[in-house]
């Protein structure tokens, strides 16, 4: 079993750096009423891919369906911003980010 500890996903456009560290990882929590996007896929770590991939995605559950199976659902808040929207669920696991959003400012000089 491999255990990912911290996953850091960079942008150069837009400028957004998402930081998926194990402290903000819930086994068995869902967070509900912030889903934008439902995704099956066959490998669970490309949820958080698909979260950077998408622009206004910031947390992500994974309903563990099978071995062979997972849905990834993209939200667009976290559990800092509504704390009681994470729900003790069976089958999920709750990922939440470090957003940080970098400007890049061209000088011509």
């Amino acid at each position: 079993m491999i255990i990912i500890d911290h996953l850091t996903l960079y942008s150069t456009d837009p400028c957004r750096q998402l930081e998926f560290r194990s402290a903000l990882s819930f086994q068995g929590k869902r967070l509900i009423n912030h889903v934008i996007k439902t995704v099956e896929s066959v490998f669970k770590d490309f949820c958080g891919a698909l979260c950077f991939m998408e622009p206004n995605c910031v947390s992500y559950n994974m309903e563990l369906r099978s071995p062979a199976i997972t849905n990834c659902e993209l939200n667009n808040s976290t559990h800092f911003e509504y704390p009681s929207d994470l729900k003790s669920m069976q089958n999920y696991i709750y990922r939440g980010s470090k957003v940080s959003v970098w400007f890049l400012i061209k000088l011509g000089l």
